[in-house]
């Protein structure tokens, strides 16, 4: 949630600047209902608090696209994902009655999917509610395996990381789409550069758009990055534990064994760069809760 907010807080910034511009060019936009509730909230009806609202109700009503059924379908097809045939889905039944019976979970919620074609072993949870498994694991791994790995994909459902994860694509998504729009336009005013005596003026603001960009990127963009990736490795050590706490800690934990097995220790960079924590602390989380639990 906290790159979410992050995330929104800064491209609902970048549109209400575009939209702030644009109004220094045209005027306020003559919007009698919004005046109305600013009126009656008691705020000033000024060209940057217009611009603020509707760049905040823009990004909103775009994020709010994306959990709706079509959009849902959208990134499973994009993805690759498919439903499961009668045959995959009997393989993987077995996993899902597993976690069934331990009865600590409404398993009612999920819906599961697979990657045909990809020989990985490995599986995802993806937008609002569903798993995916790829057709390496499925035909890999016994159903115990695969129960452990489920139950870590289940987590990251519950806890919500791919409702987070989503909205922040979407929030991210459009505000790239305004900047590259940006650049368009001052591409484009460019060109006037080589106009005898007012170039200097095109020069000058193409050189000040540059200087944005420089700023958003290295002063903004790179410092979110770096926290995402720190939360989202402390969001993996918590799908882990709640794999643990259903009681597929032990399963979970062979599971990850195997799949990186003769895995490479990463040096500290590549680490603070790293989506997901090393699988060897990993393992050591897993194995000191199993054992405290007696599982």
């Amino acid at each position: 949630m906290i790159i979410f907010l992050l995330t929104f807080a800064i491209n609902v910034a970048i549109i209400t600047y575009m939209l702030f511009l644009a109004e220094c060019l045209v005027g306020v936009f003559p919007l009698p209902r919004l005046e109305e509730a600013f009126a009656w909230l008691n705020w000033s009806y000024t060209d940057i608090n217009v611009a603020l609202v509707i760049a905040a109700w823009v990004v909103v009503a775009y994020i709010s696209l994306a959990f709706l059924p079509p959009a849902q379908w959208l990134i499973r097809y994009a993805s690759g994902v498919r439903k499961l045939s009668d045959e995959e889905y009997r393989f993987l039944q077995q996993s899902i009655d597993m976690l069934e019976d331990d009865g600590q979970v409404d398993m009612r919620p999920f819906q599961w999917y697979i990657a045909r074609g990809n020989r990985s072993l490995n599986a995802f949870a993806l937008g609002s509610n569903s798993i995916v498994v790829t057709e390496g694991l499925l035909y890999s791994f016994d159903a115990q395996s695969i129960a452990g790995i489920l139950a870590h994909e289940m987590g990251h459902i519950t806890h919500h990381d791919t409702h987070w994860g989503l909205a922040t694509y979407m929030s991210d998504s459009l505000g790239d789409f305004v900047l590259r729009l940006y650049i368009m336009v001052v591409n484009i005013l460019a060109w006037g550069q080589m106009i005898p005596f007012i170039g200097l003026v095109f020069t000058l603001m193409v050189w000040l758009v540059r200087l944005q960009l420089f700023v958003l990127q290295w002063f903004v963009r790179v410092p979110v990055s770096f926290v995402s990736r720190v939360l989202n490795r402390r969001s993996e050590y918590a799908a882990d534990r709640f794999a643990c706490e259903i009681g597929f800690g032990a399963e979970l934990h062979n599971s990850l064994l195997w799949i990186t097995e003769g895995e490479e220790e990463l040096g500290w960079w590549k680490s603070l760069q790293a989506t997901h924590p090393a699988t060897r602390k990993r393992l050591e989380r897993i194995r000191a809760y199993v054992e405290a639990h007696g599982e």
